[in-house]
């Protein structure tokens, strides 16, 4: 029974699919240099506009370097020319990209370290906000900003936490000082460490930013290596997700609440069952298991953690059972660091990537092993994952830290780069950054990629989601503003559909206005979808001639006008998203209807009214 079922497990899982390991004959040629093993972030945009993707890769004691996409598949190093250069003259471990004054091109942030100067003696450096001007170039903004504080930063997200249409940053410190935990005979029991606090800059709207951490109640403390910007609980704004490193004996992973219109945040992050301790590395996203509610990964120096969102502001614990804990290379333990939620075979499951690599531990206490692959879990669609590593080329024993996904060639599949830490300094040594290039030429399934624009939401639309009808399925989806490890993916959705043929509709949940519904959706294409704009080439359903459905949206009640006396006795019906009934009435006569949101007590969001034999599932309201 057991070799029949690898015999069936294994077409399932590779479906002709393999990855190539490309960097060096693409054009990228790249190692993070530190020798304190840390950060080596990557993100990938368009800081041209050309409709490619580019890839920023952070140096560490190096400069950091910005490799141009081609539109060939392959890449050039731009970095001097486009103003970066002084990246050189300090510490770089962490990157995001966000347009922070909405002027349609994506500007930088890095979170730094130290320098030197000219005595010997070691200095912070404030982190660095680079600002695109849009001709190809940046400029250092990050003292006219007011991005002056300097500690040891490693992660960096974006997102408009208190919805002004303006991207505020939150950024992940580390190590402030630590020191061992030993028991009566000397040994080494645990660590005791205590980071530096962590910043929110707050953006003025006027290319400013105003520090706020200690006045919105989210200074934590702990030691970060990563962080989120996620709407974790559905409400419309976007929360806050950090994974601490020394987490088992000093502050574990930390979540806060945002409380919008209230500034100030609240820590739930014992209350959801989020307080993990962890050598926490890094964070994916992503509802694997397809129930509308986001889930979380976050890595771990040992068994890694799977977060499954309950729903009701709770999580569960649900590694071992999906078989993804990615804890021991033979009897010694495994070290996780970037990761990410992915479909990297269009089966329409997402799938999930972790980039491993060694961080040394006293053989007493927490013995790590130095060949520690890479992973690559397959979603087998039941809640349960699937190690396809080996089959798919993917199980380099580097030392991976950041990594991050696009489809950076635009041919419908998914490629992504781990970054690999050089600890030889300079750079003339073999290790170098990988680059996996997804081979698709045999897999015939289907596929959707979406590219938003925000209006009165953020350019970048930060913290929308994204609910996908298709095949009698629904996915759910969220652009976030950076997580992995000190990392960014793409912004564009891309979403698997295997063998479906149609996508019924895109229910689009902007930050800051109602949301949009989106029909006669071509597949295997990229759509571009503006907020508020009902000229597009997807259609905005038109409401039917036979009936009004009015205000829509509305906070209080919806009315309802059949532009004919009704013939005979029909129903009405009220769906939520996930098609579940939420109100109903039977044989009406009457052709002018009132239906009272307020009285039902229905949480906010969007809901679909079917009339009779009109079956007009395409009538949408929100009661937001």
């Amino acid at each position: 029974m057991n070799l029949l079922l690898l015999l069936l497990l294994i077409p399932l899982v590779t479906n002709a699919q393999t990855y190539t390991e490309v960097a060096q004959s693409i054009g990228i040629h790249h190692a993070h240099k530190d020798l304190n093993r840390m950060g080596g972030g990557c993100a990938f945009f368009d800081y041209n506009n050309d409709g490619y993707e580019d890839l920023y890769l952070s140096g560490g004691n190096d400069r950091d370097y910005l490799y141009r996409n081609n539109g060939n598949g392959t890449f050039s190093e731009v970095g001097i020319a486009a103003g970066l250069a002084s990246t050189s003259n300090y510490q770089t471990f962490g990157v995001t990209t966000g347009d922070i004054d909405n002027d349609g091109d994506r500007d930088l942030f890095l979170t730094t370290f130290m320098d030197t100067d000219s005595l010997g003696n070691d200095y912070f450096v404030n982190n660095k906000l680079f600002v695109n001007q849009g001709n190809g170039t940046f400029l250092d903004q990050s003292t006219a900003a007011g991005i002056t504080d300097s500690t040891m930063s490693i992660a960096a997200t974006f997102g408009d936490f208190n919805k002004d249409g303006f991207l505020d940053i939150y950024v992940a410190n580390y190590l402030d000082h630590d020191g061992p935990i030993q028991d009566s005979s000397g040994n080494l029991i645990g660590i005791m460490a205590q980071g530096f606090a962590n910043y929110y800059y707050i953006n003025n709207g006027d290319g400013t930013f105003t520090q706020s951490a200690n006045g919105s109640h989210v200074m934590d403390m702990g030691c970060g290596l990563a962080v989120a910007a996620t709407d974790y609980d559905n409400d419309a704004d976007v929360d806050i997700y950090i994974a601490n490193d020394f987490g088992e004996w000093n502050s574990p992973n930390t979540l806060y609440q945002n409380n919008y219109p209230n500034p100030q945040f609240t820590d739930v992050s014992i209350s959801a069952n989020a307080n993990i301790g962890l050598f926490g590395m890094g964070i994916a996203i992503g509802d694997y298991n397809e129930d509308l509610h986001l889930d979380y990964y976050v890595t771990n120096l040992g068994a890694n953690v799977l977060l499954q969102n309950n729903g009701d502001g709770t999580f569960t614990d649900t590694t071992a059972f999906a078989g993804v804990e990615n804890g021991w290379v033979d009897t010694l333990l495994s070290t996780g660091w970037g990761c990410a939620f992915f479909d990297y075979n269009n089966d329409s499951y997402l799938d999930l990537f972790v980039a491993n690599g060694q961080i040394p531990m006293p053989s007493t206490f927490r013995a790590t092993h130095p060949e520690d692959p890479n992973k690559l879990y397959h979603n087998n669609g039941d809640g349960t994952f699937t190690d396809t590593s080996t089959y798919l080329g993917l199980n380099s024993p580097t030392i991976a830290h950041g990594m991050a996904y696009s489809d950076y060639d635009n041919d419908g599949d998914i490629d992504f780069v781990a970054v690999v830490i050089d600890q030889a300094i300079p750079s003339d040594s073999m290790p170098h950054t990988l680059f996996y290039q997804n081979n698709s030429a045999t897999n015939t399934y289907n596929w959707v990629q979406l590219k938003l624009e925000g209006t009165l939401s953020n350019r970048d639309a930060f913290g929308t989601h994204l609910v996908i009808h298709a095949g009698g399925r629904t996915f759910l989806r969220e652009i976030d503003g950076g997580s992995s490890h000190a990392s960014q993916n793409t912004s564009i959705q891309h979403i698997g559909l295997q063998n479906i043929h149609q996508v019924d509709s895109i229910v689009v949940y902007w930050p800051n206005s109602a949301p949009q519904t989106f029909y006669n959706i071509s597949i295997n294409q990229r759509h571009t979808l503006v907020e508020g704009q009902i000229n597009q080439h997807i259609g905005l359903e038109k409401q039917n001639n036979q009936l009004e459905v009015y205000p829509n949206p509305t906070a209080q009640q919806i009315h309802i006008r059949l532009q004919e006396e009704p013939t005979s006795l029909f129903d009405i019906s009220l769906c939520n998203v996930l098609g579940n009934t939420v109100y109903q009435r039977k044989n009406c006569t009457q052709s002018e209807l009132t239906i009272s949101l307020e009285a039902l007590n229905l949480p906010f969001g969007l809901y679909y009214l079917k009339i009779g034999s009109l079956k007009t599932k395409n009538i949408l309201f929100t009661s937001k």
